[in-house]
């Protein structure tokens, strides 16, 4: 007896045909990869649109929960978006090298495609379980992230250039949980966002009719602005709207931005120029009396360390102003023709009574730009890339500055330092009242790299819950506060922090969080550990809970019917 027909036993015709085509479905893969590529570069300042943070990753995640089963998203297909991206994201880098620029964009792309190759299984695992276990795998998905950009601060020297988090350093009122999780949590937190509104999105596609009332709810996207709200809440904490009626001034600064061009930083025949122009900046400041003249990564022509007449010329003329000078230069341990003898980046004050103070020294080092890594099991590196090579300090100096009665403990952060929090966390871990970046980025012309940089300052003093001074040598600088509120920046007529000049501004700290320590502070990438448990749960949750039974889908009035349709049949 043959089987009856019914709309249950005939497979439905495809609605679109064209769509079976592999081309067709690589080239909107492709599309919808780039899409997703060109929003997550939006976030990011400079122009950036922080919102986009929110919804930059709907076009892929959308089309894993929206497509057939038969189309299985390749590796290939999804990593041109990324590398687009980051290539829009750092090409200020071109301007030292392109093909450094397109192959760390490419490396960092391979972290993107890991993740939205992971998030496509994921996906296709739970699309028939219960809310709980979607929901569930959302949050080891949202671990899976900030574990990818934990591990992009460590591979390869580190590089943790723009996580997540950084997008929403003009949003103040958010970024108060990275006191407690560090800038980790705020990623976990807008990577859960976008798989809750995607999953949101394929619950409105989804046809609804014999599903029961409580089954037209849709609990992932409710998960989602439940912890949205959650990240909301830490604003409320002691001190973040009262912190102006506290404030205590801690100093007035004069940042001096000098804008030394790159090529003639360290050519001879120009040295005496160079020096020249930082003497005209200085004491054009002095005349504003400040109690501290602020100078860039690298000011001085030469090493104010290991060279007799530089050690003399800058202790002599802080003595002459009758300032202090918080600066960067150069350190050589011993003398300066001794080809054996360590050069340090370096941080420290020139008191114009004692002279210059201990330096802090860099720690972390730019790959091919101040050592060449990997000598050790590749010699022929050097020989290719004949750079001269700095060494890395294998301790962490805190500054001290002395400003009347008062001293005051300085943290160093030297060029890039500041986007490794765990550098930060040492400075404040030691001590330090504040955070004191010095950077140099003209090398990377106007593009947006300077305010890049400034955003993981932001982010480093709400995790510290310490202001942060900087000084650049053609921007950004300004200061921060302990809330992540940018309090002043250097601007010129036309708004533009890249520029040459001068201005004071003075630096307050909230005494709420004078020797306190944040929770992040005091615990480190805690975080981190936690985003890699929700991820082994969430992995046992979809390995070990069953799909839904077809019954649970059906409505009461739909499971009635097939009793009653089961009966006659067993009559």
């Amino acid at each position: 007896m043959n089987e009856p027909v019914t709309p249950e036993t005939v497979a439905p015709a495809p609605a679109f045909p064209f769509l079976q085509s592999a081309k067709v479905q690589i080239a909107i893969e492709l599309f919808l990869s780039i899409s997703t590529g060109l929003l997550y570069a939006l976030c990011f300042p400079s122009r950036g649109v922080p919102e986009a943070a929110y919804v930059f990753a709907l076009p892929l995640l959308c089309f894993f929960m929206l497509r057939p089963e038969s189309w299985k998203p390749r590796m290939w297909t999804v990593l041109p978006g990324g590398f687009i991206g980051w290539v829009c994201l750092i090409f200020w880098l071109r301007h030292v090298t392109w093909m450094g620029m397109l192959g760390l964009s490419l490396v960092l792309s391979v972290f993107w495609a890991v993740w939205f190759c992971a998030a496509a299984k994921v996906i296709d695992a739970y699309r028939n379980k219960m809310p709980l276990v979607r929901i569930s795998a959302n949050l080891g998905l949202a671990g899976l992230w900030v574990l990818l950009e934990w591990l992009r601060s460590w591979v390869f020297t580190g590089f943790p250039w723009l996580p997540l988090a950084a997008s929403q350093w003009e949003r103040s009122a958010l970024l108060q949980i990275i006191a407690y999780t560090g800038a980790w949590g705020l990623s976990f937190m807008l990577i859960f966002f976008n798989l809750g509104i995607s999953y949101y999105i394929k619950h409105l596609f989804t046809p609804k009719r014999r599903k029961a009332w409580y089954q037209k709810l849709n609990p992932d996207f409710y998960a989602a602005m439940g912890l949205l709200f959650l990240t909301f809440c830490f604003m409320f904490e002691p001190g973040f709207f009262h912190k102006r009626n506290r404030r205590e001034i801690m100093f007035t600064a004069a940042a001096v931005q000098p804008a030394t061009e790159a090529m003639i930083k360290w050519n001879p025949e120009f040295s005496w120029q160079v020096k020249e122009d930082l003497e005209r900046y200085t004491t054009l400041a002095a005349k504003f009396d400040p109690d501290v003249i602020l100078w860039p990564e690298a000011a001085t022509p030469w090493p104010i360390l290991g060279m007799k007449e530089p050690n003399e010329w800058i202790t002599g003329f802080s003595h002459d102003l009758g300032i202090p000078l918080m600066m960067g230069s150069i350190a050589v341990e011993g003398d300066v023709f001794d080809k054996t003898a360590p050069w340090y980046n370096m941080l420290t004050v020139v008191d114009p009574k004692t002279g210059i103070a201990p330096y802090y020294g860099k720690r972390h080092l730019v790959p091919f730009g101040e050592y060449v890594p990997f000598q050790r099991w590749l010699p022929f590196i050097k020989k290719v890339v004949p750079i001269g090579e700095y060494v890395a300090a294998s301790r962490n100096t805190i500054v001290p500055l002395r400003i009347g009665f008062k001293e005051y403990k300085v943290g160093g952060l030297v060029c890039y330092e500041d986007v490794f929090p765990q550098l930060a966390r040492e400075n404040v871990l030691n001590g330090a009242d504040f955070h004191y970046v010095v950077t140099n980025g003209i090398w990377y012309g106007e593009e947006g790299m300077n305010l890049q940089h400034m955003a993981h300052s932001v982010l480093r003093a709400v995790e510290t819950r310490r202001p942060v001074v900087r000084c650049g040598n053609n921007g950004w600088s300004g200061w921060i506060d302990e809330y992540g509120n940018v309090c002043y920046e250097l601007i010129d007529a036309d708004g533009s922090t890249d520029f040459s000049g001068l201005d004071t501004f003075e630096v307050q700290r909230d005494p709420l969080w004078s020797g306190k320590l944040s929770l992040y502070a005091r615990n480190g990438d805690w975080f981190v550990l936690f985003s890699f448990g929700i991820m082994l749960f969430s992995g046992f949750m979809l390995r070990y809970i069953p799909d839904e039974r077809e019954e649970i889908k059906l409505s009461g009035r739909e499971k009635a019917r097939r009793i009653l349709a089961n009966k006659k049949i067993g009559r």
